[in-house]
């Protein structure tokens, strides 16, 4: 019996590999599932690239691999899935052009709540986790404000808004994968109510004695103020950098009711402010004349004069002898003549009896 034996060499098959994608075109930031079909008895791992950018590795079961990415940037990808072969099998690959559009984000626009004029509102836009870039935020054409988007939303504070129901539009500028976008909300924002300082000059003051009232508001406050002394007007002034004030010097003696009311504008409610003025009756200065120098027997003019406004009686002595008592008259003065005094150098005085605004004085005058 006679052997011979021979070497066989046998190579590694070919394969193929079919490459599908699920979804073609895609969005940027969409999820895309690419599949990988190598023929029955085919085994080992499938790689996935997009260009140099490894998608994934993955074993084949079922005659199938397949790797899903939301990573792709927008544009032409050419996706290769290589076969990296086994104990039977060369490597192989397939390719294919998956066209991702840029994506088009959803820009949500929330406030932090209803605000009043002047005061702090926080507006965030959210664009979701993909976009890159910036917000910028406007109302009524007035740009408010703009940032870089950080965690898929951008939020600033703002304290210009007007009075009403204000549109907010936050503009997205876009990115590589993204397009420009816009998103809008609303946010209301009603008057406000101010503090109304009111102070005076001088409390107490004396009756005639001019007192200034200044009220003092938020320097964006505009219109009028008006001020009153209990039912007496003392004037409406226009506020100038928050501050009106009015001067009086008519202020009745007794304890006045001042009331300031701001009259409100277009961002503003009204609001009031009171005080209680102290006046006190005021001491007149009384002055006393003489006709001059005389010889006993002879007649003599005495005129005494008081500020504009006393009334009632002047009594005229010379050294603890009554001349004469008078009414003082519209021009303020009161006139009395004598013949009575006696020879030397005799001392007139007047004493002013007071009334409801002033009070009683007396004034000596040098010897007559």
């Amino acid at each position: 019996t006679a052997t011979g034996t021979t070497t066989q060499t046998v190579s590694k098959a070919s394969t193929t590999v079919t490459l599908t994608s699920s979804l073609n075109p895609s969005n940027a930031n969409q999820a895309v599932t690419f599949t990988a079909t190598v023929p029955a008895g085919v085994t080992g791992t499938i790689t996935f690239t997009n260009g140099a950018t490894v998608l994934g590795t993955q074993t084949i079961a079922g005659k199938v691999a397949a790797v899903t990415t939301s990573t792709l940037p927008a544009g032409s990808d050419v996706i290769t899935a290589t076969y990296n072969g086994d104990v039977n099998y060369n490597t192989a690959t397939a390719t294919l052009t998956q066209t991702v559009n840029k994506a088009t984000p959803t820009v949500t626009v929330t406030t932090s709540g209803p605000s009043t004029y002047g005061s702090p509102v926080t507006i965030t836009a959210s664009v979701g986790s993909g976009p890159t870039g910036t917000i910028t935020f406007t109302s009524g054409g007035v740009t408010l404000g703009s940032g870089t988007i950080a965690a898929g939303s951008v939020a600033i504070t703002t304290s210009t808004l007007p009075v009403g129901t204000d549109t907010i539009t936050a503009s997205y500028g876009g990115d590589s994968n993204n397009n420009a976008a816009t998103g809008t909300g609303t946010q209301t924002v009603s008057k406000a109510t101010p503090t109304l300082a009111l102070t005076s000059s001088v409390n107490p003051s004396s009756f005639g004695q001019s007192v200034t009232f200044t009220a003092k508001l938020p320097s964006t406050a505009t219109g009028t103020v008006t001020f009153t002394s209990g039912a007496t007007a003392l004037g409406t002034v226009t506020l100038a950098s928050g501050t009106a004030l009015v001067s009086t010097s008519t202020l009745p003696v007794g304890s006045d009711p001042i009331s300031a009311v701001y009259n409100g504008d277009a961002n503003d409610n009204m609001a009031n402010a009171s005080l209680t003025q102290v006046v006190g009756k005021a001491t007149p200065t009384v002055t006393v004349t003489t006709s001059g120098p005389s010889t006993y027997g002879q007649p003599v003019t005495i005129t005494t004069s008081q500020p504009p406004g006393t009334t009632g009686t002047v009594t005229v002595t010379s050294g603890g002898t009554t001349i004469g008592t008078g009414t003082i008259n519209s021009g303020g003065t009161v006139t009395v003549t004598t013949s009575t005094l006696p020879v030397g150098s005799d001392p007139i005085t007047a004493s002013y009896g007071g009334d409801s605004n002033f009070s009683a004085s007396t004034t000596a005058t040098p010897y007559l």
